[in-house]
C-alpha cells in the first residue's frame, strides 16, 4: 500500500487537473471596470462667454488632465456624455499635474464658475488641471 503521503498529493494532482474553468464576468461586473467618459469645454471667463480654450470630450476617471492655456481658466460646462456614471464629481486644481488648491465642481448642462468654491471666489489664479472623482 503506497504511504498516505503519496495517496493525498496524488490526488490533489487529480483534483487540480479536472477543476472547473472559471465562470466569465457578468455583464454587471464587466459594466463596474467600463469607466465611461466625460467632457469637459474649459472657458477664459467665469460665464463661459469667452472662447473655449481647451476641452476633452474623453476624460476618464481618475485621470489627471492638464489644461495647458498658459493661464488658469474660469468657466467650464461639465458633461457626464453618457449620463450613467453616478457618484462622480469634477476636482478642479490651481496648478498643473492637479496640485494646489482645489474646488470640487458637479455634472452641469450650464456653465460652472469652475474657480469658486461654495459660492466665493477661491482660486484667484484660475484652474489649470482637472480630474474626475468616481464613488
Amino acid at each position: 500500500m503506497a504511504p498516505l503521503k503519496t495517496v493525498f498529493a496524488t490526488l490533489a494532482l487529480v483534483l487540480a487537473a479536472t477543476a472547473l474553468p472559471a465562470a466569465a464576468p457578468s455583464q454587471e461586473d464587466a459594466n463596474l471596470v467600463k469607466r465611461d467618459p466625460f467632457e469637459i469645454a474649459v472657458y477664459a471667463d467665469g460665464a463661459c462667454s469667452s472662447k473655449v480654450v481647451a476641452e476633452n470630450n474623453n476624460l476618464e476617471p481618475s485621470g489627471c488632465w492638464n489644461f495647458n492655456t498658459g493661464s488658469g481658466a474660469y468657466g467650464a460646462f461639465l458633461l457626464n456624455i453618457y449620463e450613467n456614471r453616478q457618484g462622480c464629481y469634477f476636482k478642479m486644481w490651481e496648478l498643473p499635474n492637479c496640485h494646489g488648491k482645489a474646488t470640487v465642481q458637479y455634472e452641469s448642462n450650464s456653465c460652472v464658475a469652475i474657480a469658486n468654491k461654495d459660492g466665493q471666489f477661491y482660486v484667484t489664479d484660475g484652474i489649470q488641471s482637472a480630474q474626475i472623482i468616481c464613488s
